[in-house]
């Protein structure tokens, strides 16, 4: 297990939120458990297979899904 980074949508400024997410293969990852709070709108949600990337965020590199992997 590994935590991953979602983004959400509609916010005035970049947002992201840690998910527990289980490594596939290479870049790939499977989010396998994302705290979805009322009234936010998630790029991905659970059970979403998704490519990261990585991204510099306060001084250190997260892992961040960027797309949707069928």
């Amino acid at each position: 297990m590994q935590i991953i980074y979602v983004k959400l949508l509609n916010e005035e400024i970049e947002v992201w939120r840690p998910v527990v997410a289980q490594h596939i293969d290479k870049n790939i990852f499977l989010i396998l458990k994302a705290n979805i709070q009322d009234g936010e709108k998630w790029e991905f949600a659970s059970g979403d297979r998704v490519e990261v990337q990585s991204k510099q965020s306060d001084g250190e590199m997260i892992l961040v899904a960027k797309d949707l992997v069928k």
